[in-house]
């Protein structure tokens, strides 16, 4: 990218904002839309504000509750994104437009139809907790699955399914799956947050340092 580039995110997920503070420590000016009220909606709200407020001393310029109404090529180069903020039309120039929005699995080539294998409501592969699909014999983990994408937590369903297959039993449970942010500083967590604690009615204890 050339100097004073500008680059828009699109999605203020876990993606866009490690993309986020890569092209900003790299010098370029960023822009993060985000549909939500907030950014990072599965992290700690804490952290999350401790967050924000280093992306805005790495000039990430952060906009939550706007919809994207377009994005238009333009002919000097770049893109227009068009969005709606409070019900007011913006638009912001730049050279580069990074589509952040999440992910789903790519299962055309799999032949699922004609295998019977079903699908859930995430648009992943249907699996119960030993990673069985409804069809004997098959099983599927990973990305696939659409439950939780990351390595380590298809690396513990594959051994889930394995076992089941050995008749040794075990189910998956994904409470307790390890996460971290890319971002600097990183963030890493794992089980409830505590706003998740507050609103299931149990008590917690936290600690700052």
């Amino acid at each position: 990218l050339p100097a004073r580039a500008r680059v828009v995110v699109i999605g203020g997920g876990i993606i866009g904002m490690e993309f986020a503070f890569a092209f900003a420590r790299l010098g370029v000016k960023v822009d993060v839309l985000e549909a939500m009220p907030d950014i990072l909606p599965m992290i700690d709200r804490e952290a999350v504000t401790r967050l924000s407020r280093f992306a805005k001393q790495q000039k990430i310029q952060i906009e939550t509750d706007v919809r994207i109404a377009r994005v238009e090529a333009c002919p000097e180069g770049g893109a227009e994104v068009f969005y709606t903020k409070t019900d007011v039309a913006r638009s912001i120039r730049a050279e580069v437009v990074l589509s952040a929005v999440g992910r789903v699995p790519e299962l055309s080539g799999l032949q699922l139809e004609q295998a019977g294998v079903g699908l859930a409501v995430n648009r992943g592969i249907a699996v119960d907790d030993r990673m069985r699909t409804n069809v004997k014999g098959v099983y599927a983990i990973g990305d696939v699955t659409n439950l939780v994408q990351l390595a380590h937590a298809a690396s513990r369903q594959a051994i889930v399914a394995v076992d089941d297959l050995l008749g040794h039993g075990g189910k998956m449970e994904y409470r307790f799956i390890p996460s971290v942010l890319y971002t600097t500083p990183a963030i890493a967590w794992v089980g409830r947050t505590e706003a998740d604690m507050a609103k299931a009615g149990l008590a917690c204890k936290t600690t700052r340092s």
